[in-house]
Order: structure tokens, then C-alpha cells, then sequence
């Protein structure tokens, strides 16, 4: 697998995977797709929603979280609507406008196509909060 705008996020290391994931969600200007675990559905998620980056100086990354327990009490912290909160539990990706703020909640079945995932990007650019 081929990632140019993805950051993998480490499993083994719980204190850098926290300083990683803070520096992409609240202190780079990223457009930030958040990826949830280490399946094939996730993994196929990660290669498409890198495909849909960008070039190296647009917006859009990619953060592949493969064991989201390491960053739940961060994760917690992400501005969700309340109702939305709990499609969080059943997400493969959620995508963050550049003021940290979930725009979009991918749920894991169906797979998210290119098409799905470009809609996610695009909520996420077009948010009012960014």
C-alpha cells in the first residue's frame, strides 16, 4: 500500500500516538480524515480516502487511528452534535472541518466507496465552522 497524506498512527506507543493525533486534529491546518482500525474494511478506507487528499500543499489528510482505544479520552474531546455522538461507536472514518469539528460520520457497513468518502471531504471543506 502507497500513502503520500496519510499518517499511521502508532499502536504500540500510547503517549506519541496522543501527541500525534493533537498535533493533526488541533494544531495543523488540516481538513483531517480521522480512520477507525486495523480490518480490511479500514485499510481499504485509509487507501481510498489518501487517494482523495490532494496534492502535498492542499488541506486534506488522512489520520489512520488502528487502535482507537489508544486516543478514545482525544477522540471524546472532538466537537460532535449530541445526537451525532453515538454514530461515532459504529464509524470506519469521520471527517474534521479545520476548526476540529466532526462534519461527517462514516459509518463502517456499508464500505465507504471514493464517492462517500469525496462527500465527507467535501462536508467537511464546505462547513461553516471551518
Amino acid at each position: 500500500m502507497m500513502l503520500r497524506k496519510t499518517t499511521i498512527i502508532p499502536t504500540d506507543d500510547q503517549a506519541l500516538a496522543l501527541r500525534l493525533m493533537n498535533q493533526l486534529i488541533f494544531e495543523e491546518a488540516h481538513v483531517l480524515m480521522v480512520v477507525l482500525g486495523s480490518d480490511a474494511v479500514a485499510e481499504k478506507t485509509v487507501e481510498r480516502a489518501d487517494k482523495l487528499s490532494g496534492a502535498p500543499g492542499e488541506p486534506r489528510w488522512v489520520a489512520w487511528v488502528r487502535n482507537p482505544e489508544l486516543v478514545k479520552g482525544l477522540l471524546d474531546q472532538l466537537k460532535v452534535g449530541g445526537s451525532r455522538r453515538a454514530a461515532m461507536k459504529n464509524a470506519i472514518a469521520c471527517s474534521l472541518s479545520l476548526t476540529d469539528t466532526v462534519c461527517d460520520i462514516v459509518p463502517r457497513s456499508p464500505e465507504p466507496d471514493l464517492f462517500r468518502l469525496m462527500m465527507a471531504f467535501k462536508k467537511a471543506e464546505a462547513s461553516l465552522d471551518a
